[in-house]
């Protein structure tokens, strides 16, 4: 079942698509038959646009439709109706009704077209004149059709448009789109209105539905779909690091299994893709990575770019893309100064000439923090990320990180804002910086001072170095 309401804003956009095939995104124009109320002489132009032109007009109707019945004279909405119920369905047909709608008052409009609907299997009623007044009434039949249009021309500025109120076919389904129209083009690309299949936590729920997405809350809910209509594109979401290693995992999974037809997007739900896990995710077969900074408009762009190309399938070994990407480093978390050195040592020299890239982070806390307080706020979850303390300082080693990403990286480590507890920050990421640090550091730690206490006790670390201290005016 195809049902197809269109809406022309003039009869010269309607002349004008009509030469050109009703060339129109979306619309089915294998037309059979011709039905109107209208009479004739009053379908073709009044103000012929040209004579070519009004003889091409009238060979392309001929053309296009099998049978056309129009009356002599424009029939009232009473006499068209009982007309139309002498017409009988033939399911093979495709029926075309021409309507005006400043000839006919609103409420006949919508008879006109629920008596259509309800007769006609395959059917589009071609609204001249229109408004979108009887728009609400006819969306609800797209319910029953496999096949729904709805839809409106018109013209700004010299420019014509089809916007697409609804559209569904099977899985597919657009709303609220516009798209421009040459009359002298004989096709359009329909790439960007594949299926969309979206993960529920990736956009907002109004996004969704104004889109005519399909959301889903696991890979599995989709799979069978995916299967039937093969090219589609699907968006998924990772909402912290933990879940990086299960999306790379469904994202290499679908891939393998249908390949370029099938177009992947990741969203980042909270900033916890570095830029490893986004090769990673490159790699397995996403075709981009949406940040989580980036606004909804951005996923419809990142939808239709992905739309438009198309990505083969990896012919890597899942699990040879994970240790390509993941951290050289298996430590994680807080380790003994001597560990910290050696480990880090070694990676660094190890990598320098990976695409791996890292960071050593130098933090000094204001001296009405003591460093137990400091390392209370300090938590290091993912592998590769390691730390130590040593006179007065908490010195940290992302094993996989980039510089652009410390910032980020330290707000996800620290359960408070490194600003209210640190005087200082120093970030390193070049290979000798770190070397020269990773010794200074070394040195350090042979220089200070524990003397033992009268009562056995071990007295405070002597600092090697001045610290600001953040001032409390209160208690000024």
């Amino acid at each position: 079942m195809i049902q197809q309401v269109i809406g022309f804003d003039s009869w010269k956009n309607m002349h004008l698509l009509a030469i050109n095939g009703f060339n129109i995104p979306l619309v089915e124009r294998q037309f059979s038959v011709l039905l109107s109320n209208i009479a004739k002489g009053e379908i073709l132009p009044k103000e012929p646009i040209d004579d070519s032109s009004t003889k091409h007009l009238k060979h392309v109707l001929n053309s296009m439709f099998s049978e056309i019945y129009l009356p002599e004279n424009t029939l009232s909405a009473a006499c068209f109706l009982d007309d139309l119920t002498q017409i009988k369905n033939i399911e093979s047909h495709h029926y075309a009704i021409i309507i005006d709608r400043n000839n006919l008052k609103q409420f006949d409009v919508g008879i006109i077209i629920q008596t259509c609907m309800d007769t006609f299997q395959n059917l589009t009623i071609i609204v001249v004149n229109s408004d979108s007044s009887y728009i609400q009434s006819v969306i609800p039949k797209s319910l029953i059709s496999n096949r729904f249009y709805l839809g409106e021309i018109f013209s700004i500025q010299g420019n014509t448009y089809s916007n697409v109120i609804k559209y569904q076919s099977g899985d597919t389904r657009v709303y609220n789109k516009a798209f421009k129209l040459d009359s002298s083009t004989s096709s359009h690309s329909l790439a960007e209105s594949l299926p969309v299949f979206i993960h529920q936590a990736a956009a907002p729920e109004h996004f969704i539905i104004t889109h005519g997405y399909h959301a889903f809350s696991c890979s599995s809910e989709i799979e069978s779909s995916i299967s039937n209509i093969q090219n589609a594109v699907i968006i998924f979401t990772c909402q912290s690091f933990q879940e990086i290693e299960r999306v790379t995992r469904e994202v290499y999974t679908f891939k393998q299994k249908f390949g370029e037809s099938l177009r992947i997007l990741v969203k980042e739900g909270t900033p916890c893709i570095r830029y490893n896990d986004f090769h990673m995710l490159i790699n397995a077969g996403a075709q981009n990575i949406i940040e989580h900074y980036r606004s909804d408009s951005v996923i419809f762009d990142q939808v239709r770019l992905a739309s438009l190309t198309t990505m083969d399938r990896s012919n890597v070994a899942l699990t040879t893309l994970e240790s390509f990407f993941q951290s050289p480093l298996n430590h994680i978390g807080f380790q003994e100064f001597n560990v910290f050195m050696d480990v880090t040592n070694n990676v660094v020299d190890k990598i320098k000439h990976s695409q791996l890239e890292f960071a050593l982070v130098e933090l000094i806390p204001f001296s009405s923090v003591s460093i137990a307080e400091a390392k209370s706020y300090c938590t290091l979850r993912r592998k590769g990320d390691i730390a130590t303390t040593l006179d007065g300082r908490i010195v940290l080693f992302f094993s996989s990180l980039r510089l652009y990403e410390v910032s980020q990286a330290l707000s996800n480590v620290f359960s408070i804002s490194t600003t209210e507890i640190f005087s200082q920050i120093n970030t390193l990421t070049t290979h000798n910086d770190i070397l020269d640090k990773l010794k200074e550091l070394s040195q350090l730690s042979h220089s200070t001072i524990q003397a033992p206490s009268p009562n056995g006790l071990v007295k405070k670390t002597v600092l090697s170095s001045n610290k600001a201290v953040k001032v409390d005016w209160e208690s000024i």
